[in-house]
C-alpha cells in the first residue's frame, strides 16, 4: 500500500514538472498565436490586442498556468484556435484508435 502511495505522489509530481516545464517552454518562445494576424494589413493592431485579452494572453504565467490546470482536470481543454471548436471534439474520435494500437502494444511489453 506504501509503495502504491510513493509511485502515485512520484508520479503526480512528473506530471507536475512536465506540465510546468512545457507550458514554460511555449511561454518562451517568441511571440503568440496572433502574431502571424499582425501582418495582415486588414486586421488593426486594437482588434489583435482585443483578442489577446480575450485569450487572458495579458495575465500573468502563473494565473494562466493555474487556470489552464484546472481546466484540464475538468476536462476542458480549451478551444482550438485553427478549428474553432473545443479540442475535446477534435480528440474524441482519435481516442478508439490509439487505444487500439497503445493497448495490445503495452500488454506485449507487459509480456516481454
Amino acid at each position: 500500500m506504501i509503495f502504491s502511495l510513493r509511485r502515485a505522489a512520484a508520479s503526480l509530481l512528473q506530471l507536475f514538472v512536465l506540465s510546468v516545464a512545457l507550458f514554460l517552454f511555449f511561454r518562451l518562445l517568441p511571440g503568440d498565436i496572433y502574431t502571424a494576424e499582425l501582418g495582415d494589413p486588414q486586421a488593426s493592431r486594437q482588434s489583435i490586442e482585443a483578442l489577446r485579452e480575450a485569450a487572458g494572453l495579458h495575465r500573468s504565467w502563473p494565473q494562466r498556468y493555474g487556470d489552464w490546470a484546472v481546466s484540464c482536470m475538468r476536462g476542458d481543454f480549451g478551444t482550438s484556435v485553427a478549428y474553432g471548436m473545443p479540442v475535446r471534439r477534435l480528440i474524441a474520435p482519435r481516442i478508439r484508435q490509439t487505444l487500439a494500437i497503445a493497448m495490445p502494444a503495452l500488454a506485449l511489453a507487459w509480456l516481454l
